[in-house]
């Protein structure tokens, strides 16, 4: 399989760039100093990492 710019503007637009704003300059330096996640990052981690499967475990979470 080639690699080429159509291929990653492609899978570039499926992904929303804020989420990685928040994961990893705002969640991850928070995570960092509490050594450990808190529910909100833990979900905002989640949706970031895999947002399809989000709908099975996010109704567990929110309750």
């Amino acid at each position: 399989m080639a690699v080429d710019a159509n291929w990653i503007d492609y899978w570039a637009g499926r992904y929303r760039v804020d989420a990685d704003e928040k994961v990893l300059n705002q969640v991850g330096p928070r995570v960092r100093q509490r050594k450990c996640y808190d529910r909100e990052d833990f979900m905002a981690v989640g949706e970031w990492k895999s947002p399809g499967p989000g709908r099975r475990w996010r109704p567990i979470l929110t309750r």
